[in-house]
């Protein structure tokens, strides 16, 4: 499975996820959905997560698709896995 996740010209955030795709076909999927900046973030099925939270405080903590075989506690407890956050900020 190849991953990536880019943000549109409205700062929106767009996930592609796709079995059999290669660094290109992988970024033409990003571009047709609008992104304007994209990364490949994993071709390794086994380590790809995409968690969400619920509620403040890392409740509710859900995998984004259910073939994701990590846990959703995955960054609740110590890893040796490298890993990125994206938070959303309410304004007001």
């Amino acid at each position: 499975m190849a991953l990536g996740i880019g943000v549109d010209r409205h700062g929106n955030l767009i996930y592609a996820a796709g079995e059999d795709q290669s660094v290109g076909s992988l970024a033409d999927t990003l571009a047709h959905a609008g992104a304007v900046r994209a990364m490949e973030l994993d071709i390794n099925s086994y380590w790809v997560s995409f968690i969400t939270y619920g509620a403040p405080g890392a409740e509710d903590p859900k995998n984004l698709l259910p073939a994701m075989e990590r846990p959703d506690t995955r960054y609740l407890e110590p890893d040796d896995r490298d890993f990125f956050a994206v938070y959303s900020r309410s304004e007001g």
